[in-house]
């Protein structure tokens, strides 16, 4: 017995298009879909980050910025003007570099929402890249966070972001409610605080009791390692 399989080509799309729009953090965008955050995008392209960003604005999608970017959020937002954008900012960075983090965004009419990453990284996954010899081009810069090398980084190494990232560096219960008292001050309302890292309920009832305007399920780094699940099977038990 053969099996012939049909294929179905799309056709006249441009019928379809406003129906798939969706407001994601009360932006409406042309589709349900936002532009991820990948840090060191210099790596693959010498225009990283502002070509990526550039091309999400003119899709009319929004962009997550890592704050590990290889170019500094001023550029990257001056090179790909009105489109909305969310910033990603990883819990290991010390308090003080966070909340200028966070200052900087906030004069930035493009940026719609915080992202604090506040996931835990095993030791385990640090060292798995070490031995796999991962190594970030010298000639590359950690533009966002250049400004913070000399007054709180202790080294020049870009993997560790300037040695910013402390693995022992937690975010406290009230840290959604910094972040909202600072875009209160700056008069950015508007702006929305998502918490990255979500792979159970518990955990999503848990930001959200903190004020969090939505959470972000993911599992990070540690799909590298032993016994963690993806995403997409621990979505439908957190939603």
């Amino acid at each position: 017995m053969s099996i012939q399989l049909k294929l179905r080509g799309l056709a006249n799309l441009k019928n379809f298009i406003d129906p798939i729009r969706a407001s994601i953090l009360g932006n409406w965008l042309k589709s349900p879909l936002i532009v991820g955050a990948f840090p060191h995008q210099g790596m693959v392209h010498k225009d990283g980050e502002k070509a990526s960003a550039k091309a999400a604005a003119e899709l009319g999608q929004m962009y997550c910025l890592s704050a590990s970017s290889t170019y500094g959020m001023e550029e990257v937002c001056s090179v790909s003007e009105g489109g909305p954008k969310l910033l990603l900012i990883d819990a290991r960075l010390p308090e003080a570099v966070r909340r200028d983090l966070v200052e900087r965004a906030c004069k930035i009419p493009d940026f719609k929402g915080i992202i604090i990453d506040a996931q835990y990284y095993s030791n385990r996954v640090t060292e798995n890249e070490w031995k796999n010899d991962f190594i970030i081009p010298p000639h590359l810069k950690c533009g966002t966070l250049e400004k913070y090398r000399s007054s709180h980084g202790t080294t020049n190494e870009l993997r560790d972001s300037y040695g910013l990232l402390k693995d022992n560096e937690r975010i406290s219960i009230d840290e959604v409610q910094k972040i909202k008292d600072q875009l209160r001050m700056a008069r950015r309302s508007d702006m929305k605080v998502v918490v990255k890292g979500i792979m159970c309920k518990e955990d999503g009832l848990q930001a959200m009791s903190m004020g969090a305007d939505a959470i972000y399920v993911s599992n990070g780094c540690h799909k590298k390692a032993v016994g963690v699940p993806c995403t997409i099977a621990v979505l439908k038990s957190i939603t």
